[in-house]
Order: C-alpha cells, then structure tokens, then sequence
C-alpha cells in the first residue's frame, strides 16, 4: 500500500512541477493558463508532507478542483490531461487496496471477537443497546475513501 501512495504522491508532485515550471513559458495561452491552475494548485502545497488519511482527502479535493469544466483548457494546454487522469487511477487504485486491507483487518478482529465470545460464555458482561456484550465487537471505521466515495459524484 504504501508503494501505491508513493506513486499517486509522484504523480501530484508532477502535476505541481509543471504548473510551476509552465509559468514561465514564452508562449503566453500557456503562461496564463498556468497560472490561473497555480491559484488552484496552491492549495494544495505541502500534500506531501500530510498523514494518509488527509492526503486522502486533499488528492481527491485536487482532482475534482482540476476536473471542473471551468477549468477544462487548461490542463489540456498544459499537456497534464493524461497526468490528471492517472492520479485519479492511482487514486482509484489506493483506495481500492486499502479498503482490501480493511475488509481484512475487520475480518481478523471479527475472528478474534468469537474467539473472545467463547471463552466468556456464561459470564455475566454488560450488554450494549445492540444486544452485543461490552467490548467484544465494535462497528468498523469507515476508511477515508468510504468516506469520501459518497461525497461527490463522478460524472
């Protein structure tokens, strides 16, 4: 997982660089529109240096930021169309990889749970308002791309 955050961490600071760099293009359509996406992209500086879980979040604010249709020319102009398209598949592919890597986690902590739940048959725990006994089973976090998959649309 974390070779799959390393490349969508790659590919942001790729896009980055270019915005950067293209700023200085004697060719002006290119200047202006690199500058009009460093507003956008300024944002998002240090994305690097976050915790995943914020990286997360702020990868997917930065490709939807540079989907949006106001935007469209530019990146195109740019030449960062196919750069934008494969963040969002390493996007896609790391949290696809980490929602695997939860789904079984939670299994294990469920196999771990009825290993419990035998062993205390007949004691006396405090029951939740679920029916559960105390303790032995919690409801699983939502990963941050659960999270953030019902958050916007793709269209």
């Amino acid at each position: 997982m974390r070779e799959k955050d390393a490349e969508r961490t790659r590919a942001a600071t790729f896009i980055f660089g270019i915005v950067r760099t293209m700023r200085l293009s004697p060719d002006l359509a290119q200047a202006e529109s690199a500058r009009l996406l460093r507003i956008v992209t300024r944002e998002y500086v240090r994305l690097q240096n976050l915790s995943v879980e914020r990286r997360s979040a702020d990868l997917l604010s930065l490709i939807y930021d540079l989907r949006k249709p106001e935007l469209a020319p530019h990146p195109e102009r740019l030449g960062l169309t196919a750069a934008v398209a494969a963040l969002e598949r390493l996007d896609g592919e790391y949290c696809n990889a980490e929602s695997t890597a939860s789904r079984r986690a939670r299994g294990a902590q469920e196999a771990t749970d009825d290993d419990r739940g035998a062993a205390t048959v007949g004691r006396n725990l405090p029951a939740r308002r679920d029916g559960a006994p105390d303790g032995l089973t919690s409801r699983p976090r939502p990963t941050p791309c659960a999270r953030r998959s019902r958050r916007w649309p793709t269209a």
